[in-house]
């Protein structure tokens, strides 16, 4: 999957240092450059929210996903990035759904929404292809997500970055007799706001190693 390519590439990389300087006898070095990659993981890729007023805007294409759905997307992100983005002003979620709510569908952009609630920055998140199911048995979550931020001065794109298929779990799933769907979903869009919101600041690569085994302990 094209999501996990900038992480693969990096443990590549890191692999083929580490090799180079154990055959030259600096293992200590090499335990030290383990130990900074993986507490760190890869760079942020997006650091301009610090500091900035900033929108965030959820939208899904498929009917069935009602505004329970979003709004709790949208709530995991929040979440996350108050945590862990200094200094950042994050526009009240019930600001943003009722500027939505006043203004119809296709009318507007996402420049529009940072406009009309005085925001620097819109991070503008898009969601395609949401299912649930792994066949008729099994639940596993699979999405389209492209995520972008906007300078809404400017009017300027500043960040883009397409996740095609994000899956979870990579592998099998929960049963349907094992956990309710409004369980699975709700761990589904947690996993998927991590991934989200870790585009804009440090995250533990240990955590990522771990995701499918959460889905057995539900």
């Amino acid at each position: 999957m094209r999501n996990t390519t900038t992480f693969y590439s990096f443990m590549l990389c890191f692999s083929l240092l580490a090799g180079l300087v154990m055959s030259t006898g600096c293992i200590g070095l090499t335990a030290n450059l383990a130990g900074l990659f993986i507490h760190n993981g890869p760079p942020v890729e997006y650091e301009g929210l610090e500091n900035r007023r900033v929108a965030i805007v959820c939208m899904m294409d498929e009917e069935e996903m009602n505004s329970k759905t979003i709004q709790m997307l949208t709530s995991y992100i929040h979440a996350n990035i108050n945590s862990h983005v200094d200094d950042i002003d994050t526009v009240p979620q019930t600001t943003v759904e009722r500027w939505l709510e006043r203004h119809p569908s296709g009318e507007f952009d996402f420049v529009d929404i940072g406009k009309g609630v005085k925001a620097e920055k819109v991070v503008a998140i898009e969601i395609e292809n949401l299912s649930l199911m792994n066949g008729q048995t099994l639940y596993q979550g699979k999405a389209d997500i492209t995520v972008a931020v906007h300078d809404v001065k400017t009017r300027k794109l500043e960040f883009r970055k397409d996740l095609p298929e994000f899956t979870y779990p990579n592998m099998g799933g929960p049963a349907v007799t094992d956990v309710s769907e409004s369980k699975f979903r709700g761990l589904y869009l947690q996993i998927m706001a991590d991934r989200i919101s870790g585009l804009f600041y440090p995250v533990d690569i240990n955590e990522s190693f771990a995701l499918d085994a959460k889905s057995n302990s539900l």
